[in-house]
């Protein structure tokens, strides 16, 4: 997101940029202050908007944040940078006046619902049968000498968000990156997250590579270079990966359960929730996603279907 408006549509007489909006506006203010902690930015004296942000994934630095809030600090923050954007383009637009006080109490109910849907998917996987299911259809480690790069496309009304993850034979995450895209077919979109990752493998001098999503369908036309398999509006980009096998060692096409491809679907759906594109940091990810690092992984073998 960006802000291009030269001033503040709430009148407060400031030029407008993404500091003041989510931040230092009277309105942000006004609503960071009815938060839980009583927050204050001003206070805090940052000078630019990574440093804002880095205070949101790590309170501890600068605001009194108790280690085990630290999660709900980061689904409130989160939440609220929300919020003000849709506050900000309801005024900017004047499709009607945004309730500003009762802001707070939606934000407090949408945060309380998220802690609890986190705690139910938390319970039902440490129970020992799932926990065991889990063990036996989670991600596999790639061969030795191989990076394994999963993907994954959550849908939305307007395109939809990609997400890679890469890691080695080590089961370690080597690099996670999300885009935005305009595709909405879901075809289409897994084969253009095949694309991002291809293209990502390149920049990092990768040469032996294992390709990995839970589209049956996409994997499959992939593995016998078949583009009548899958939707006409991917003639191009199934046209480029072709080509871009070339470019790698061995590249090798996989698919997994969905149970299997769960950190690329949790950190995609998360990037469309939080619209969040471009490299990830572990550390910014929630425990939803960061448990599902973590978790011990499933011994190598064959792959999950023979293509």
């Amino acid at each position: 997101m960006s802000v291009t408006h030269n001033e503040c549509v709430h009148g407060c007489n400031y030029s407008e940029d993404e500091i003041h909006v989510f931040f230092l506006c009277e309105v942000a203010r006004q609503i960071w202050l009815a938060s839980p902690w009583g927050l204050r930015w001003e206070a805090l004296r940052l000078n630019d908007l990574m440093s804002f942000l880095h205070c949101l994934f790590n309170p501890t630095d600068l605001i009194p944040i108790h280690e085990d809030d630290k999660e709900t600090f980061l689904f409130f923050g989160a939440t609220m940078l929300e919020y003000l954007w849709k506050i900000r383009n309801t005024s900017y637009h004047a499709i009607e006046s945004p309730y500003v006080q009762l802001t707070p109490d939606l934000i407090r109910k949408k945060v309380n619902e998220m802690i609890d849907a986190t705690k139910r998917d938390a319970s039902a996987s440490h129970s020992p049968e799932v926990s065991d299911r889990h063990i036996r259809l989670s991600w596999r480690k790639p061969t030795a000498g191989f990076i394994k790069v999963n993907s994954y496309a959550t849908m939305r009304s307007n395109g939809c968000f990609l997400a890679i993850i890469a890691r080695n034979e080590e089961g370690k995450v080597l690099s996670i990156h999300s885009f935005k895209s305009k595709v909405s077919i879901p075809e289409v979109a897994e084969l253009e997250a095949i694309a991002k990752a291809m293209h990502r493998a390149q920049v990092h001098g990768w040469t032996k590579m294992i390709f990995e999503t839970d589209a049956q369908t996409v994997i499959k036309a992939l593995h016998m270079k078949d583009r009548s398999l899958i939707q006409w509006a991917s003639e191009s980009l199934f046209s480029n990966i072709m080509l871009n096998i070339s470019s790698f060692q061995i590249v090798k096409f996989s698919w997994a359960p969905r149970i299997a491809n769960n950190l690329a679907h949790n950190v995609s759906k998360w990037s469309a929730t939080y619209y969040v594109v471009g490299p990830i940091d572990l550390i910014w990810l929630p425990s939803v996603c960061t448990e599902t690092v973590i978790q011990k992984s499933a011994p190598e073998e064959a792959p999950w279907i023979q293509l």
